[in-house]
C-alpha cells in the first residue's frame, strides 16, 4: 500500500476527511507534502485511541438521540386542576370529626381507577414538567404524584401489608426501604419514592439541581403522606399550582392542632412536636418562610399549637425545651 492509499486509510478509521493541495505547478510535492502531514499525526494515534475516539462519538450520538426524543415526546394537554385526582381523593379519603387525621379505604378502591390516574400523570415528558411547567406546577405535580403512587403501592401489597406488621415498611427488605423500591416508570426510567420526594421536591439527590434551587418550601413535609397514622394527615383534595400556598398553610395549621402528636406543656416548659420535624430539621432552619430553627418555626406558628394564653406566652417567650413525639408507622386505613 502507498503512503498516499496508508494514510487514506487511517483517515477512514479516524472519521476524518483529508484535504489534499494540489501545487499549482508540479502538482506532485504540494500533494504529499499535505498528505505527509495529516498521515504523520494520524500515525501518533494508537488502535486503543482509534476505539476509544470511536466509542466516545457513539456515545455521545446516543445521548443526543435520547435526549431528543424525550425531548420531542409529544406534550400531553395535562390537567393542572387534578379534577379526576380530587374525586378519587374524595371518595377514599376520610376525614375525621376534627378535620386533624384521615384515613384512607383501601379495600374499596377502584384499582382500574386508580391506575387509569396513574397512568394520566406518569405521561408527561422530562422535558414538559421541568421546563414547560411553571414552579408551582411542578411542585403541585410531584406532591400529588407521590401520594397517588403511595396509595397505589399499598393497594398492590395490601393483604402482604395486613398479614404481617400493618405497616408500608413491610414491603421494605433488611437493606432497604419502600420508598427506594423503583416499581413506577417516570420520564422513560424507573423511580422510587424517594427521587421524588428527595430529589424533585428537595433536590437532595444528586443530579437535581433544578429542584435544589426551587425548594423554597419546608411545609412539603406535611404534604406528601407516608401512608401512616404518624404522618399528616393525607389531604381529602389535590394540591392545585394556583392554591397550594395556601393548602400548605391550611395542611399544616391542622397537623399542628393535632395534640396527639403536637403539645405545649407550660409546668415543664416543653414543646412536643412530631418527629418529622426532627428528621427534617435542617428545613426548617434555611431561612424559608422565616423558619431560621425549631424555636422560630414554633413560634410563627403558635396560635396552631396552643390552646390557652399561658402557652401562647410560653412559646413567644423562646424558654421552652423541644421534644418529639413518637411517630405511628401503623397503616392509615384507620383512625
Amino acid at each position: 500500500m502507498s503512503l498516499i492509499q496508508n494514510s487514506l486509510f487511517i483517515f477512514f478509521l479516524l472519521g476524518v476527511s483529508p484535504v489534499l493541495y494540489a501545487s499549482s505547478s508540479s502538482g506532485g510535492s504540494g500533494g504529499a507534502t499535505a498528505v505527509s502531514g495529516s498521515g504523520s499525526r494520524a500515525s501518533e494515534s494508537s488502535p486503543n485511541r482509534v476505539d476509544e475516539a470511536r466509542e466516545s462519538m457513539r456515545e455521545r450520538l446516543r445521548q443526543k438521540a435520547i435526549t431528543k426524543a424525550n425531548n420531542q415526546k409529544p406534550y400531553v394537554n395535562f390537567d393542572h386542576s387534578y379534577a379526576d385526582v380530587n374525586d378519587f381523593l374524595g371518595k377514599y379519603v376520610q376525614t375525621s370529626n376534627d378535620k386533624t387525621k384521615t384515613y384512607v379505604n383501601y379495600t374499596g378502591i377502584d384499582k382500574s381507577k386508580l391506575d387509569l390516574i396513574v397512568k394520566e400523570m406518569l405521561q408527561p415528558s422530562h422535558s414538559q414538567v421541568m421546563v414547560s411547567f411553571t414552579p408551582k406546577e411542578r411542585l403541585a405535580y410531584f406532591v400529588n404524584l407521590y401520594n397517588i403512587l403511595t396509595i397505589q403501592l399499598i393497594v398492590e401489597n395490601y393483604s402482604e401489608i395486613k398479614e404481617n406488621s400493618n405497616s408500608i415498611k413491610e414491603l421494605g427488605g433488611l437493606f432497604s426501604s419502600p420508598w427506594k423500591k423503583k416499581f413506577f416508570t417516570l420520564f422513560g426510567r424507573p423511580h422510587s419514592l424517594d427521587e421524588i420526594e428527595h430529589g424533585y421536591i428537595r433536590g437532595e439527590l444528586p443530579g437535581f439541581e433544578q429542584s435544589q434551587k426551587e425548594f423554597k418550601d419546608p411545609r412539603i413535609h406535611v404534604a406528601v403522606n407516608c401512608a401512616s397514622k404518624g404522618c399528616p394527615a393525607l389531604s381529602p383534595v389535590a394540591f392545585r399550582p394556583n392554591e397550594i400556598e395556601s393548602q400548605f398553610e391550611s395542611t399544616l395549621d391542622l397537623f399542628l392542632k393535632d395534640r396527639n402528636r403536637n403539645k405545649v406543656d407550660v409546668k415543664n416548659k416543653t414543646v412536643t412536636i412530631s418527629k418529622i420535624f426532627d428528621w427534617y430539621e435542617k428545613d426548617f432552619e434555611r431561612g424559608l418562610l422565616d423558619y431560621t430553627d425549631l424555636k422560630k418555626f414554633i413560634q410563627i406558628n403558635g396560635d396552631a399549637l396552643s390552646d390557652s394564653p399561658e402557652q401562647r406566652a410560653l412559646l413567644q417567650s423562646g424558654k421552652f425545651d423541644i421534644e418529639f413525639s413518637d411517630y405511628d408507622w401503623t397503616l392509615n386505613d384507620t383512625l
